[in-house]
């Protein structure tokens, strides 16, 4: 049998063991507890990844993050330094899907189609603007608005077009 440090009162616990004694009741009294300030600077050099912005550079408790400043794990291996660097090759599909035209295209044809499944009617959630005729066989038609259309999930799956399927597709 233990006493609670809050309510003094006796109770019982199966977790106990010799090196965790329970001091605490219940939930309730554990969140009536005092924390010292002695107690809140343990608990905060407990914490791991507490990040302290200083002049734009991670610092950790008065350090520099150990990744570097931009936090990653090797910073002298990345870009033209790694051994998977192919220089700079970005296929032109790739640079076509990033680029500003694009977003403008995708968001131009949600609205048009008032965000909505021009197949089975779903309105919102997980929409994707699909092109009529493939992306990679039409280059011209990429970012002409009537060469989209709004599609659920769901619906694109099923278009003849969609992912691996494009191998298959015949140009009409």
């Amino acid at each position: 049998m233990f006493i609670c440090k809050i309510c003094n009162k006796e109770f019982k616990c199966n977790k106990a063991s010799e090196t965790r004694i329970p001091k605490y009741c219940s939930r309730i009294c554990y969140s009536k507890r005092v924390i010292t300030d002695e107690t809140r600077s343990k608990m905060s050099k407990a914490k791991i990844g507490v990040k302290i912005w200083n002049k734009g550079i991670k610092m950790w408790e008065g350090k520099e993050h150990p990744r570097g400043a931009l936090g990653m794990k090797f910073p002298d291996r990345t870009g033209e330094k790694s051994i998977l660097w192919k220089g700079g090759k970005s296929s032109e599909n790739e640079l076509a899907r990033k680029s500003p035209e694009y977003k403008v295209w995708r968001t131009s044809v949600f609205e048009r189609d008032n965000y909505t499944c021009i197949h089975c009617g779903k309105i919102g959630g997980k929409l994707q603007a699909d092109h009529i005729k493939p992306f990679s066989k039409y280059k011209e038609l990429r970012f002409d608005i009537n060469n989209g259309r709004t599609l659920c999930i769901e619906c694109h799956y099923k278009t003849d077009t969609y992912g691996g399927k494009i191998l298959k597709y015949e140009q009409y």
